[in-house]
């Protein structure tokens, strides 16, 4: 019997945890399991789908309501989310529908979609599973929604053993399996970036400007850098660099969003230019890993990607063989000598002093790189981990058909 999940995504391309989800489901035994996506955006993403045979559709009215650190700013959230949900009405009874017709389970692919399956919940009967890929800043918003989460879903699925400590410190309890992001399957030789010159030593960061993400760090370690006159080092920046999403921020950068500027305005104002190289939004962000030689993600400590490093940029860098400099406490993927540099509280000096040591040590920096690709072929293995993931979805329509006094009939099996 081939099982059918529907696998709901808030973005579409857009962000890692939507490359996440297709880089898996490539791997599921279709025999087994019919997987089909909804997505918000469309991308390159949905031709890829294509070629793998799997139905991706895009619906922009999806409701999501992503939680952020700052209790005041989810008012607003939620304010927004309810006047989406408003609008979107006649798609969730649609999507209602099709559920209870057509599928066997529900992936949630964010925690951002909690409000979407809080509805679906009591108006269908398929097993319902969740993608935990963040650790929100510990509030009442984030409390309840760990709780409607865990009362709503038969399964969690952890991105790693961090996420899950954070969920049940939340009060979280729903029944839970880490299940690593996966490497991707890269087609061909990824095609450098020209605008990223090839004279010079490269940091890549790939990430939308984002305060948590520590994106404006990359100024301070810059000045530092041309301050020495290392002018021979260069950031290539992939992602949309606009301010005017970012919610509050402080001092000079704050004053400049409120000025409608952007973070290559901020750089500008600095004299740091010459040190940076925008891309926007890339498609294939493999041809950015291809062309630098290392990556950095200098993340704040708390909030969503507080305790890491371990987002999609960094498993994608390291399974292009480059090591990672990064600021955070898990080490399980960045390890300082062995796959990089992990600097627990942030210092732009002593990161500028790191970069330096590689742009002056080639063969240190392909050493790391080697040994960050070797690890991150073990922990992301994407065979192994699709095999997970089916355990999950196996076990999630086990345990509702079990909860609902169904006749259960399903297996654990994977193999």
């Amino acid at each position: 019997m081939t099982l059918r999940v529907l696998c709901l995504d808030h973005e579409g391309g857009r962000g890692g945890s939507s490359r996440s989800l297709a880089f898996l489901l490539e791997r599921v035994d279709r025999q087994r399991f019919a997987p089909e996506v909804w997505c918000r955006h469309d991308s390159a993403l949905r031709r890829r789908y294509e070629v793998e045979g799997i139905l991706c559709r895009v619906f922009p009215e999806m409701p999501v309501a992503s939680l952020v650190s700052r209790p005041t700013r989810n008012l607003v959230i939620l304010a927004r989310a309810a006047r989406q949900f408003i609008k979107a009405h006649a798609f969730l009874r649609n999507l209602a529908a099709v559920i209870d017709e057509r599928f066997d389970a529900v992936h949630f692919n964010h925690v951002g979609l909690w409000l979407v399956a809080a509805y679906l919940r009591p108006r269908t009967r398929a097993a319902f599973v969740m993608h935990i890929r963040t650790r929100p800043e510990p509030s009442v918003f984030t409390r309840f929604q760990s709780r409607l989460v865990s009362r709503i879903c038969d399964h969690l699925v952890f991105i790693t053993e961090n996420e899950e400590k954070h969920f049940r410190d939340l009060g979280g309890t729903a029944p839970g399996t880490v299940v690593f992001n996966v490497t991707a399957h890269v087609r061909g030789t990824p095609r450098p970036i020209e605008d990223i010159p090839t004279n010079r030593f490269r940091v890549a960061c790939l990430s939308n400007f984002s305060w948590d993400r520590g994106v404006d760090r990359l100024a301070d370690i810059a000045d530092v850098l041309a301050a020495e006159g290392h002018d021979d080092i260069v950031f290539a920046v992939a992602g949309s660099m606009e301010l005017a999403g970012a919610g509050p921020l402080p001092g000079r950068i704050g004053k400049l969003k409120r000025r409608g500027g952007t973070f290559p305005d901020f750089v500008r104002e600095r004299g740091l230019e010459g040190m940076f190289v925008f891309l926007g939004h890339v498609p294939e962000p493999e041809r950015v890993y291809a062309s630098c030689d290392v990556v950095i993600k200098p993340s704040r400590g708390g909030g969503l990607w507080g305790g890491g490093p371990w987002g999609r940029d960094v498993i994608e860098g390291m399974s292009h063989g480059k090591p990672v400099i990064a600021v955070g406490t898990w080490d399980r993927f960045v390890e300082t000598g062995v796959t990089g540099f992990l600097q627990r509280d942030f210092d732009a000096a002593s990161m500028a002093r790191e970069i330096r040591r590689l742009a002056d040590s080639p063969e240190v920096c392909r050493a790391l790189g080697h040994r960050a690709r070797a690890r991150i072929s073990e922990l992301c293995d994407p065979e192994r981990r699709a095999r997970e993931l089916q355990a999950v979805w196996l076990r999630a329509m086990r345990d509702h058909a079990e909860d609902n006094n169904l006749c259960a009939s399903l297996t654990l099996s994977t193999k």
